[in-house]
């Protein structure tokens, strides 16, 4: 799936708000892409301009806070790499990471809606880079949340959109036409 020619990841830790490359996952992600052969270097936006993106060709955002990460990729202007990046590179969302990704971030805000207010308010509109919408963690969360599969039916019959649940260790591929396949 890498690019032709990529030799090169940013690994973006801006949702791990209090950890950043303290992560605990970023050694077994930051592995992941070097065994790829990719050479990988850690990226913050909360650090770094977004200008800085434009060196690499797979990026990688880590779980935490999608209204956070948002906010500050928004605050970074880093709309045009993405855009470039969606034709023309790879983008790796991790939990948080991809959902930042999304046309919205509704269902987190209906169910955590501490996450927003956490990141300083605002609306539930993420990037906007793909319009699949996913729920991580679906299995996990099922017994945190009361009534959690009716309440994300209830969201997907109101806004019209279909949520691709995904358990831990699953993920979506989707390519520059939208085309996505379950993994």
């Amino acid at each position: 799936v890498l690019p032709a020619g990529a030799e090169r990841a940013a690994l973006v830790t801006t949702a791990s708000v209090g950890f950043k490359e303290k992560d605990y996952h970023v050694p077994r992600l930051r592995s992941e892409l070097e065994g790829l052969g990719l050479i990988v270097d850690a990226f913050d936006f909360d650090k770094q301009p977004a200008s800085r993106l434009f060196a690499y060709q797979v990026i990688e955002c880590i779980g935490g806070n999608p209204f956070y990460l948002v906010r500050r990729m928004r605050e970074a202007h880093c709309e045009p790499y993405l855009q470039e990046l969606k034709s023309s590179g790879l983008f790796i969302g991790v939990s948080a990471g991809s959902l930042a990704m999304q046309e919205s971030m509704e269902l987190v805000d209906h169910f955590s809606p501490e996450l927003r207010m956490q990141a300083g308010g605002g609306n539930s509109t993420g990037m906007g880079i793909t319009g699949v919408e996913i729920l991580p963690h679906y299995r996990k969360y099922l017994p945190r949340f009361e009534r959690f599969e009716e309440r994300t039916e209830a969201y997907e019959q109101k806004s019209g959109r279909r949520v691709i649940r995904l358990d831990d260790g699953h993920g979506v591929f989707v390519d520059e036409t939208e085309h996505f396949e379950i993994l």
